[in-house]
C-alpha cells in the first residue's frame, strides 16, 4: 500500500522528548515507515533546527545558519554493517531539491495545529531557499 502525504503526515507519533544542555529541549517524531523521523530543537518554546527524513531524503534548518538544505542520508546504505542503524550523516545536495522540498512542507502542513510543525513549515515558506554549496 502506498501512503498518502496525509496518511504518512498522521503516521508521524511522538517517540521521545528530552531536555539537552542549556535549557534546548529535543523532540522526536517516528512515522509508519523505517527511515521516516522529525526532529527539531527548541529553546524556550522556539524552534532553533529540525531535520526531516524520508526514504533516505533530508531536508534540514537551523536558526543558527538559517539556510533550507536538503540531501541523501546513509539510512539506506547497506554496504557499512558496523554502522550503529539510529546513526546517519547527510550528503548536502548541490542545490535544493525541490520535490522534497514540496513533500517536507505538504507533511508540515498537514500538522500545522501543532507548534513544531507549525514553526517547520513557517521556515519553509519564509526562508530564502538557496542552494547548499
Amino acid at each position: 500500500m502506498v501512503e498518502t502525504a496525509l496518511e504518512l503526515a498522521r503516521s508521524l507519533d511522538r517517540i521521545s522528548q528530552k531536555k539537552l544542555k542549556y535549557d534546548v529541549v529535543r523532540h522526536w517524531f517516528q512515522g509508519s515507515e523505517p527511515y521516516f523521523d522529525f526532529f527539531a530543537n527548541t529553546l524556550h518554546d522556539e524552534l532553533t533546527w529540525f531535520q526531516f527524513t524520508f526514504r533516505g531524503r533530508s531536508i534540514c534548518w537551523s536558526k543558527q545558519d538559517p539556510i533550507v538544505r536538503t540531501g541523501v542520508t546513509t539510512d539506506l546504505a547497506t554496504n557499512d554493517l558496523a554502522v550503529y542503524s539510529a546513526s546517519k550523516t547527510v550528503q548536502l545536495d548541490d542545490e535544493i531539491n525541490q520535490e522534497f522540498f514540496r513533500f517536507a512542507r505538504e507533511i508540515f502542513a498537514y500538522r500545522k495545529a501543532e507548534g513544531l510543525f507549525a514553526a517547520a513549515l513557517h521556515v519553509l515558506t519564509d526562508v530564502e531557499i538557496t542552494p547548499t554549496l
